[in-house]
């Protein structure tokens, strides 16, 4: 079957399933997002690997996010040269019983975390088959694509069985028959996350209503969805909201500055209650859930209301995704430090088997010295290096010959906001890549992500830890960041 035929036949089953993201400028317009156009090759045992590591890292979080005090210290020196950082822990130190440490508003934390790897060439491209599963990150806000994540499973199961009803004798043009014609759709492992995703808000949700319902008084009571202006991937956020009415769960979505206008906090109970006005039919309606996929980067708080609202919504009830001890455990520097044994062991020392798994999938994470081994290797062999800041969302980091230029011009105190990373690399293979409706037969590389969810307390009483499924995504191999 030809590219260009199985082409069409994707673009059209893309569109038609609502894999598409917005155009930007246009508020309601939308494109097929960039797909494979077969499924990325990922080894079974170290797909299983990164998936049994979710309850581990599951755990990490919820125990460092735990220990707000060693949090404050561990970004300390971060904060100085970073205001972005700053101001989240200027919440937290608000949000903190300086004395034990314990959150003073609420004591449950959602995850909804999403943990990315890419498997590393240990002795490089001549030994294909010798890989090591590296995490990259964590991300424990904002994590995208969960509903998008599963239409892409359907996509490629999709794909398989339409090339194989279809099959013909290979051609120039034609994908490679010989090795993948056999492939069948229970090779493409199941990917449950906007179900998971969805019955974990929902169970978020009603621990809220168990712990506070009696004081609600016949008040209607929703979730928050809180978006960034202009949100392009709204189609993938869209679904999760239907998706979470589907099992009972009411969520508004709202942006920073919309909310500053809406939400309360109760000064009696301490609930945080959104209206709407008079003619809204929404009047001191009780959150049970914020929900972020927004407030990651500083372009999000443009003004000191939106830090007003985001410090409101942690000074309530309401069960936050993530709290801010969350979002601030899912930091670089964090990772950085808990790449040491010593630190990792604080956490996790009472669970060696969780400890030896986290470790074996850690790379190398350095905190830059310019008095050490490691900041002499980043300058001679810069490629072989990363500079990550305290940012999430992507297009941050620094690679190449930047690296060199970044250590030998940054002021110290700038440095000491980013860390140095090993960098990863990624085991190579060719695939076609379609974007706007062309396919490109490109060098690519993946990166597995794993999606966590977790609800538990500050006394450590879990009521949730599991896997809620996958994303693969794929990208040119002379793409470094993105």
């Amino acid at each position: 079957m030809s590219v260009e035929r199985t082409t069409a036949e994707a673009v059209h089953n893309a569109l038609s399933n609502g894999i598409t993201i917005g155009i930007a400028g246009e508020a309601s317009l939308t494109r097929h997002a960039p797909f494979t156009l077969f499924p990325s090759p990922v080894p079974r045992a170290s797909f299983q690997q990164a998936w049994d590591l979710a309850t581990c890292f599951g755990t990490l979080v919820h125990r460092v996010a735990s220990d707000p005090l060693w949090l404050i210290q561990a970004l300390s020196s971060a904060s100085e040269s970073d205001a972005f950082t700053n101001g989240l822990l200027d919440i937290l130190r608000q949000t903190t019983d300086p004395s034990d440490g314990s959150p003073l508003f609420s004591p449950w934390s959602l995850g909804l975390h999403r943990s990315d790897y890419m498997l590393h060439l240990n002795n490089g491209p001549e030994n294909f088959d010798d890989v090591k599963l590296t995490q990259v990150e964590i991300n424990t806000i904002a994590s995208s694509f969960p509903m998008l994540s599963n239409k892409m499973s359907k996509f490629h199961q999709h794909t398989i069985s339409w090339l194989n009803e279809n099959a013909v004798a290979p051609t120039a043009n034609s994908w490679n028959q010989d090795k993948q014609k056999n492939w069948e759709e229970n090779r493409l492992p199941p990917n449950d996350t906007p179900q998971g995703y969805a019955e974990t808000i929902a169970l978020a949700h009603s621990t809220f209503l168990s712990s506070h319902g009696p004081s609600f008084e016949g008040r209607r009571v929703v979730a928050i969805f809180l978006v960034q202006e202009k949100e392009r991937n709204f189609v993938d956020q869209r679904a999760l909201e239907y998706e979470a009415k589907s099992v009972g769960v009411t969520m508004i979505r709202r942006s920073l500055s919309e909310l500053a206008l809406s939400l309360s906090v109760d000064p009696a109970s301490g609930s945080l209650l959104y209206s709407e006005g008079p003619t809204s039919g929404i009047i001191d309606a009780v959150v049970s859930v914020v929900y972020f996929r927004a407030a990651y980067t500083p372009a999000d708080f443009p003004s000191a209301t939106e830090w007003a609202t985001r410090t409101l919504i942690e000074k309530s009830t309401a069960i936050k995704c993530p709290t801010i001890a969350y979002h601030l455990a899912g930091t670089k520097k964090v990772q950085q430090l808990l790449a040491d044994p010593a630190t990792l062991s604080r956490f996790v020392g009472d669970l060696p088997e969780v400890m030896e798994k986290l470790q074996n999938c850690f790379t190398g994470l350095y905190e830059i010295d310019k008095s050490s081994e490691v900041f002499r290797r980043a300058l001679e062999n810069p490629h072989n290096f990363v500079m990550k800041p305290q940012r999430e969302g992507g297009g941050n980091l620094i690679f190449g010959d930047k690296v060199k230029e970044a250590l030998l011009s940054f002021s110290d105190s700038t440095l000491s906001a980013y860390i140095l990373m090993d960098r990863i690399h990624p085991r190579p293979f060719k695939t076609w890549l379609v974007s706007n409706a062309t396919p490109h037969l490109v060098e690519s590389v993946s990166e597995l992500g794993i999606y966590i969810g977790f609800l538990g307390d500050h006394k450590q009483n879990v009521l949730l830890n599991k896997p809620l499924g996958f994303l693969l995504r794929t990208k040119p191999e002379s793409e470094a960041d993105g």
